[in-house]
């Protein structure tokens, strides 16, 4: 099952961004800044369209409208628990090597631009699916604003850098935008553990240096997994929690 937990990462993402930016700080105004959230960090929305088949007779196999996917506490109760996993799950094509949703099955992710869905994983708020709440919070009074010169880069964290196409176009598209809305001030990337791979496959396979060197002042690390992150397929197959006890 996947799990959230809330990491000491902020403080260090905190500091980070302050170092970064001290001297834009001071100015007026500020460089934009893009938040790219690592594996989970990002709502997801499902609607259910007639799936053929469910794992147990109780689970829905159509729904009216989309609903809270990720992060819902409510569906991680033990009589649902395997229908929220069944409608997570991710359909392998060995020909190209690519995902696709469970049959009858939509997934949208919420929010883009905005940093909502990145700052609360739940939409309730409950403490456990904050994320970049607190760093949000702490720039706002140096004159950052949500939607403004901070915003945010969800994405499908189910899938591969090299799944998401539609992503990165937003994602060019955004960036430019934002730096253009911006008084033409370069763009700071705030990317959190394995948005950071995603980022540099961004970097290195999408956009040219022409590119990067007009729109990109620099990129921030935090707890980036640049090697990768095994311990993921132990916490997927076991449960493992990685020695964090404020976990959903």
């Amino acid at each position: 099952m996947m799990l959230i937990w809330i990491l000491p990462y902020r403080m260090a993402l905190f500091f980070s961004i302050m170092s970064a930016t001290i001297s834009a700080i001071k100015e007026t105004p500020l460089y934009p800044l893009v938040l790219v959230p690592g594996y989970g960090g990002s709502q997801l929305k499902a609607k259910l369209v007639g799936k053929p088949e469910t794992v147990h007779y109780w689970c829905a196999r159509q729904t009216d409208d989309f609903f809270d996917l990720w992060l819902n506490l409510e569906l991680f109760l033990p009589t649902v628990i395997d229908c929220w996993v069944d409608n997570m799950k991710l359909v392998y094509n060995r020909t190209t090597n690519k995902t696709s949703n469970m049959p009858g099955v939509l997934i949208n992710v919420p929010g883009f631009r905005n940093t909502s869905t990145v700052e609360w994983l739940d939409t309730s708020k409950a403490s456990e699916g904050r994320y970049f709440s607190d760093i949000v919070e702490a720039l706002l009074p140096f004159g950052y604003r949500r939607g403004k010169n901070i915003v945010g880069a969800p994405y499908d964290w189910r899938q591969a850098p090299n799944e998401l196409e539609d992503y990165y176009s937003n994602l060019t598209k955004l960036i430019e935008e934002t730096y253009s809305s911006c008084g033409h001030r370069k763009v700071i990337v705030i990317a959190h553990s394995m948005g950071n791979p995603l980022m540099l496959y961004f970097y290195n396979s999408i956009v040219k240096q022409e590119w990067k060197d007009k729109f990109i002042r620099s990129h921030i690390s935090i707890a980036g997994a640049w090697g990768g992150a095994l311990q993921i397929i132990r916490l997927l197959a076991s449960g493992y929690n990685m020695n964090h006890y404020r976990i959903l």
